[in-house]
């Protein structure tokens, strides 16, 4: 039995529980220890000595684990610990590195999950009992930080401003041991940045912040309860508030898949106790699952009254929980108490939203995550309330007044003309300063968000000159916001009436645009006659961006030492060379994202991740970082690892489309059509007329089956401008999907009977071709190749069909290749691997194997090495249990257990009974 601390007295907040979990249906050995004359069984037995073995081994703060350098434990629960931790092979980037006895779970229920409000993953790692989910590192503090700093305090904030000034102090990192300074010097804060969320949290009422955080995590349950998985152990302690402001969900440790669940009492029974609902609580009395959404919703009810008053709206456990069970049961059935009676500055509204959640009765609840979202939100936009009830007259016609100020502009008409009389001209000045620096607020976050867009256009448009000269377009007129080519720009009061550090802040973004402005051009140059020219004008914006800039970058001399030596001023590119080369001075986070940019744009991926990497640890809320990492993964076909730095992206910057299409496109490559549709939703929302974005999300329904959806996509994808000829293949596949064999001969003969003139063309052509004539998608490929020897793409599909022909030297020669080019790319090592095994090279078969999963975790590398293994063992038996173990891993992280039985890979260990239990789902 587990003993409930006693919570201090006159401190209104409930005290810190730790979650309460039965070890794999097994009782937990402190409790098996204490049942007196109760003898688990075995199995039971087996399973809490496991665990306990495991607690011995958990790991402290200043050793290394899964390659993993340990800085300082960031917190621990029942089942393991929280570390800031460092990657030595990937540039000492920060991650937040979750080690556990029993992280099996979560691994399955977070590979379902994408949202900007649940804690993206890196990567999973295990090493003998112990499991570990890598995140990226957004901070440290969380909703239980700031509910005990109030207690301290005595007293909750009235604005929202004094909120983002306490979240600000406690991102700071102390300094009082040799630990917490270690890792302050690891991770640099850049205070001076003001990020829009922080900006929008200052502007509103403490109140009405909390409900804009509350609403985020009720978006981001309302997402996970979508995928049929319950977090069951919502509480302050499991909400990360990251350092720019975003709410996130934290530890899926004991989030339970619906879809999974049975009657037996071996399901999942676990939470924090003075959390769960009153059903949750039966639950956890009689063992048999009842919790549901409406159960999360309750929880997440009692950390939104927690916040708003200051208060635990209920008595919170003292004795033993079976004791306890009962009581706690009865008490939650009378209510929780009134909130305006514990702050005045809680409207009756809000009151109903949160009595809603808090309803004892789960019908009487938000029967969906998404409803309190949608509440929350109409809250906030002085809206009606969708399902709660609104007791209070005065409060909606003040919201209706709020929403219709025209309507009632005339009744104040007089006094304002008095007031604005009375102030005189100090009122005027005033008001016209708030005025200028208003107008140059918007001025800056129009830039801020036109500049995402430009980088994006200009850094994948390289190879696509339509694109190339829209991106151009783009970063000009951002440009042109402020003037950059005139002499005073600086002197206008776009820029004058912006904050200190806003100034500085520009400054920079402006220097990085002048930079994407040469190198667009610079690209350009490729294709126009007067390449001359071209490189000058280039030349010109880089001069540009060493004027705008106060502190000039270090990309901008690496880039103007090239220009120059393509212009053939040797002597003056040597001094510019210099300047870059200046091992004394410092890299900024800025210098090494425009490094990597540059390195990026000449396709060489790991050189470009090593810099971004840099740039992450020097600023882990560089949004055009995150971007960087991902799109080197994804040239690295690290799509596992590609698909969190997008997540983490958007968890920056949610208002960014491309963010989740590119998102999307990763999602598509996992064979998560779900995610993927989800995630081109979301950017067909915010930018509707993107062409390509409708032959993208095409393939997602055609990997639905929903043939029709994918056919108006296509046409959508034609009409904003995406020539016929590219839709033909995938128009014919669908429309063979949808049963009309003539419409599908058609299309296919006319994307036959088209050649095309780009590579990533020829690529789509032979893969068409891949279930009929593979003999010409050979030919296809080597078109592609003839035009880009170095089309990462095109030789994996080379490599596919040649396998397929069974022309194994041939293929040999084309992973060599491709190795040499891409070593870092694990899907090639990997392929290699499986062709050395298939060859009975053993030694080399082991070797790439190794360092293909050395590259990436991700469960399409993790397969392709399991099945090695698997041909490693016909030759050594030894191996059988290591091939075994990645199957699993890989199954559980995502791969398709359909296709186990049937692939030849695995014949070797078809006949073990976990092999079967595996593929038979058991």
């Amino acid at each position: 039995m587990i003993s409930l601390q006693t919570p201090n007295e006159g401190a209104g907040l409930v005290p810190h529980f730790e979650t309460r979990q039965n070890w794999v249906g097994v009782v937990p050995l402190e409790e098996a220890n204490q049942m007196g004359n109760q003898t688990p069984s075995p199995r039971e037995f087996s399973g809490a000595a496991r665990l306990e073995e495991a607690l011995k081994l958990l790991p402290v703060a200043g050793g290394e684990i899964f390659g993993f350098q340990l800085v300082r434990e960031l917190g621990r629960g029942a089942f393991g610990r929280v570390f800031l931790a460092t990657q030595p092979e990937l540039a000492g980037r920060p991650v937040a590195l979750k080690v556990s006895a029993d992280l099996t779970g979560e691994s399955r229920a977070l590979a379902q999950l994408q949202h900007t409000n649940i804690v993206p993953v890196y990567s999973m790692h295990r090493s003998g009992l112990l499991q570990g989910v890598c995140m990226p590192y957004f901070g440290s503090t969380t909703m239980a930080d700031l509910l005990k700093r109030y207690r301290a305090l005595n007293h909750l904030p009235a604005t929202g401003r004094e909120l983002v000034e306490t979240l600000q102090n406690m991102s700071k990192p102390t300094h009082s041991n040799a630990e917490a300074a270690e890792s302050a010097e690891l991770l640099p804060r850049i205070e001076s940045q003001t990020d829009s969320i922080l900006t929008l949290l200052s502007r509103e009422s403490y109140v009405r912040a909390i409900c804009w955080l509350g609403a985020r995590l009720a978006d981001g349950l309302a997402h996970a309860h979508e995928r049929g998985l319950l977090h069951r152990d919502i509480k302050p302690a499991n909400v990360l508030i990251t350092d720019y402001g975003q709410p996130m969900l934290l530890d899926f440790g004991i989030a339970e898949d619906l879809k999974l669940r049975t009657t037996l009492a071996s399901a999942v029974v676990a939470g924090t106790v003075p959390y769960m609902a009153p059903e949750h609580l039966e639950e956890l009395r009689t063992g048999l699952p009842q919790a549901d959404a409406r159960s999360d919703v309750y929880a997440l009810g009692i950390v939104l009254f927690e916040l708003l008053t200051g208060r635990y709206p209920f008595r919170a456990p003292t004795g033993l929980i079976e004791d306890e069970i009962p009581k706690l049961i009865a008490e939650l059935q009378v209510g929780a108490p009134e909130l305006r009676s514990l702050s005045r500055d809680i409207s009756p509204a809000l009151e109903s939203i949160v009595r809603t959640c808090l309803n004892p009765n789960p019908v009487r609840r938000y029967q969906t995550a998404a409803d309190l979202r949608d509440d929350l939100d109409r809250y906030l936009a002085y809206q009606p309330l969708k399902i709660a009830p609104e007791p209070s007259y005065r409060e909606r016609f003040h919201n209706w007044s709020r929403r219709h100020p025209l309507m009632t502009s005339n009744a104040t008409l007089g006094l304002v003309a008095i007031a604005v009389m009375a102030g005189g001209g100090y009122a005027y000045s005033a008001r016209y300063v708030r005025l200028r620096q208003f107008e140059a607020e918007q001025t800056f976050r129009q830039f801020e968000s036109d500049t995402k867009s430009a980088q994006y256009l200009v850094n994948s448009g390289t190879g696509n000159p339509k694109q190339l000269g829209e991106g151009l377009a783009k970063t000009k007129s951002a440009l042109d916001q402020y003037r950059v080519e005139e002499v005073d720009w600086d002197r206008r009061s776009s820029f004058t009436a912006l904050p200190k550090d806003q100034q500085l802040k520009l400054r920079q973004e402006l220097a990085e645009m002048c930079v994407l402005m040469a190198r667009g051009t610079s690209a350009q140059s490729f294709t126009q006659a007067d390449k001359t020219a071209a490189l000058q004008e280039a030349a010109r914006w880089n001069a540009l961006a060493e004027t705008v800039s106060g502190d000039v970058p270090r990309a901008v001399f690496v880039q103007r030492a090239k220009l120059l030596q393509k212009l053939g001023r040797t002597d003056e590119a040597e001094v510019a060379a210099k300047k870059a080369g200046d091992e004394t001075a410092t890299w900024s986070a800025a210098d090494h994202a425009l490094e990597g940019n540059e390195l990026l744009s000449q396709d060489q991926y790991a050189k470009a991740l090593v810099h971004y990497r840099k740039a992450l640890r020097l600023d882990p809320k560089l949004f055009w970082a995150h971007i960087g990492e991902g799109a080197c993964q994804v040239g690295l076909s690290r799509n596992t690892d590609a698909r969190g730095s997008y997540t983490a992206a958007i968890a920056i910057w949610p208002e960014v489309a491309f963010a989740y299409y590119n998102r999307g496109l990763v999602s598509l490559q996992l064979g998560d059509a779900d995610a993927a549709m989800e995630d081109l939703n979301k950017a067909a929302e915010i930018t509707p007329d993107h062409p390509e974005l409708y032959w993208q999300r095409a393939r997602a329904y055609q990997m639905k089956d929903r043939p029709a959806d994918g056919l108006r996509d296509l046409e959508d994808a034609v009409r904003l401008g995406v020539a016929e000829a590219k839709i033909l293949f995938l128009r014919s596949e669908l429309h063979t999907q949808a049963g009309d064999a003539i419409s599908a001969k058609r299309d296919l003969d006319g994307a036959l009977g088209h050649e095309p003139t780009e590579a990533v063309d020829w690529v789509i052509r032979a893969r068409a071709r891949f279930s009929t004539d593979l003999t010409s998608a050979l030919a296809d490929l080597d078109r592609a190749l003839k035009l880009e020897p170095t089309s990462v793409h095109a030789l994996l599909n080379k490599v596919y069909v040649l396998k397929r022909l069974e022309k194994f030297d041939e293929c040999m020669i084309t992973l060599n290749t491709l190795v040499e080019l891409a070593p870092e790319n694990a899907l090639a090592l990997a392929g290699r691997g499986m062709l050395h095994a298939r060859l009975q090279n053993w030694e080399a078969a082991k070797a790439d194997g190794k360092e293909a999963l050395v590259q990436d975790a991700g469960f399409q590398v993790v397969y392709q090495v399991a099945a090695i293994y698997s041909r490693l063992s016909e030759h050594e038996p030894v191996y059988r249990a290591r091939a075994l173990d990645l199957v699993t891993v890989a199954v559980k992280a995502g791969a398709d257990r359909a296709i186990l039985s049937k692939d030849p890979e695995f014949r070797a260990i078809s006949d073990a009974p976990e092999f079967v239990r595996l593929a038979k789902g058991e």
